[in-house]
């Protein structure tokens, strides 16, 4: 359970990081 949740976490991570490199570019 706590891995999938890390997961989840991390994958979300990626993809506000992305956002973010998307904006700063």
């Amino acid at each position: 359970m706590f891995q999938k949740l890390i997961g989840l976490i991390h994958i979300t991570a990626k993809n506000s990081q992305r956002k973010m490199g998307m904006i700063q570019t």
